[in-house]
C-alpha cells in the first residue's frame, strides 16, 4: 500500500486514540478578546505545549481561545432565524483571518505536525 503521508485511524492500534479538549484562558466565552487582549494568544500557545508534553494525546485539537469575537459582515435582522442570510466573505487579508492563521501556524509549531 502507497503511503498518502496522512494519519489514518485505521492503523493497527491496541485502544482507542484519545485527546482533550481544553480551554487555555482563566475565563472562557465569546468575549474573549485576543485583540484587546493579546496576552490570551501567548496562553493558548503555551498552554497547548504543555498539555501535549504532559499528555501526549494521539490527536489535538487546537483551540482558538481570544478569536470567538468576531464581529461578521451582515445587516442585523428584526427576524433573527434568518440573522446568517446576509453574510458575506471576509478578505483574504482580513486580521481576524491573519491571526486565526498565525495561531494555528504556531500551536503547530510546539507540537509538531
Amino acid at each position: 500500500m502507497e503511503s498518502t503521508g496522512k494519519l489514518s485511524f485505521t492503523n493497527n492500534y491496541n485502544y482507542v486514540p484519545a485527546s482533550f479538549w481544553y480551554h487555555f484562558s482563566a475565563a472562557s466565552g465569546v468575549e474573549l478578546d485576543a485583540f484587546k487582549n493579546p496576552e490570551i494568544i501567548e496562553g493558548n500557545i503555551l498552554g497547548t505545549k504543555k498539555l501535549v508534553e504532559t499528555t501526549s494525546p494521539d490527536f489535538v485539537k487546537l483551540m482558538s481561545d481570544g478569536l470567538f469575537h468576531y464581529e461578521f459582515n451582515y445587516q442585523d435582522a428584526d427576524d433573527k432565524r434568518v440573522v446568517y442570510a446576509n453574510l458575506s466573505p471576509i478578505a483574504d487579508n482580513h486580521p481576524w483571518l491573519i491571526k486565526a492563521a498565525d495561531l494555528v501556524r504556531r500551536q503547530k509549531q510546539v507540537i509538531g505536525e
